[in-house]
């Protein structure tokens, strides 16, 4: 009797794992598209700030006394920021 239940769990993790590398699977972690206004002379710390958050800066555009920041930064790496930018700012 080949048939067991660890001789099923063995075949199921075997397959699960071919199939994932076959597939090339890889976990992701969901992504904010985050704007920042800031004025012009805080524009350094807060990049500093988004760069600590793995922050991936896609654009900046200049206002008459502001700057705004776009960039993609992990959902995770968010929790806090504002707590973080007030106390910078």
């Amino acid at each position: 009797m080949d048939s067991s239940d660890l001789a099923f769990r063995a075949a199921a993790r075997g397959g699960f794992r071919q199939a994932f590398h076959a597939a090339k699977g890889q976990v992701l972690e969901p992504v904010m598209d985050v704007e920042v206004m800031v004025p012009m002379e805080f524009q350094g710390t807060a990049i500093g700030l988004l760069n600590k958050r793995k922050g991936q800066l896609y654009n900046q555009e200049a206002g008459d006394m502001t700057v705004t920041l776009h960039c993609y930064v992990p959902l995770a790496s968010m929790f806090g920021f504002s707590t973080d930018l007030r106390s910078a700012t």
